[in-house]
């Protein structure tokens, strides 16, 4: 499973290796074609869900359910690609609404470190 998914350094796909050759120092392990392939599915289907939708609390559930609905994709050898494949996804999707919660949280705080600067220049 692991040779149908990682490689130890570039092939003839580097470029889909780029950052991870970037950031490289001598350790990392690149992404097989297939993996880069599914990981890169699964963006496209988060983030269409997302420019669709807001964020809410069952949002996981939702983005977990277009999934379910339209990925049917599976990584790995044939003995553990189901099991391999939703674990994958289940980490693709908690960690990336993990940033994009982030990336929301920090617009927030942004705003409202600007608004309070305004109204303490507005006090003095």
């Amino acid at each position: 499973c692991m040779s149908l998914l990682t490689m130890p350094s570039p092939d003839d796909d580097f470029q889909l290796a780029r950052l991870t050759h970037f950031l490289d120092k001598g350790g990392l392990l690149y992404p097989s074609s297939v993996l880069f392939d599914f990981v890169r599915k699964l963006e496209n289907v988060f983030a269409e869900c997302f420019s669709c939708h807001q964020l809410q609390t069952d949002s996981i559930q939702d983005v977990l359910a277009v999934v379910k609905e339209r990925f049917g994709q599976e990584v790995g050898c044939s003995a553990h690609a189901p099991i391999l494949s939703a674990r994958i996804i289940s980490f693709y999707i908690i960690s990336r609404l993990h940033f994009y919660v982030k990336g929301i949280n920090s617009k927030h705080m942004g705003k409202r470190e600007k608004a309070k600067h305004l109204k303490l220049s507005r006090c003095s």
